[in-house]
């Protein structure tokens, strides 16, 4: 099963939904207004005035990852917001159900994703950049806090 129609099949069960392109455009602003590496692929965090957190989410269980990031500035958030592709919808859902299955949710999109933490109230995403969250193809995870 491909990735989109994996995501159509949990937006049909609306474990997810997605966002607006103008939510995808303000998101993928933030991120390139941000030193990258010398690969242009990665977030270079020190050079950030970000406090960080990396995480080798490769050695970790799902429920581990989830119980770390918790106690991080995504934490606070009640919804998550993935960006994978700058010319496509992000994927919205809730925080435990985002972390609980990001190998699921990023699968088939290789490399490095993006995602930061928001709240939805009657219906409006409101979203927080700064809670960043750096998915490096399944390996690491970078968190602010």
């Amino acid at each position: 099963m491909s990735l989109d129609s994996y995501i159509d099949e949990l937006v049909a069960q609306k474990k997810v939904f997605l966002s607006s392109l103008k939510e995808t455009s303000s998101f993928n602003d933030f991120l390139l207004n941000l030193p990258w590496d010398i690969t242009g692929t990665r977030i270079d965090f020190s050079k950030t005035n970000f406090k960080y957190k990396k995480l080798n989410y490769s050695e970790l269980s799902d429920q581990e990852v989830y119980q770390c990031l918790l106690q991080l500035k995504i934490g606070t958030f009640s919804h998550i917001i993935i960006l994978i592709d700058s010319d496509e919808a992000c994927i919205v859902t809730d925080i435990e159900y985002g972390l609980l299955h990001l190998d699921e949710l990023l699968a088939g999109s290789p490399g490095v994703s993006f995602i930061c933490g928001a709240t939805l109230n009657d219906k409006k995403l409101k979203s927080d950049y700064e809670s960043l969250l750096m998915y490096d193809d399944g390996r690491y995870l970078v968190a602010v806090f």
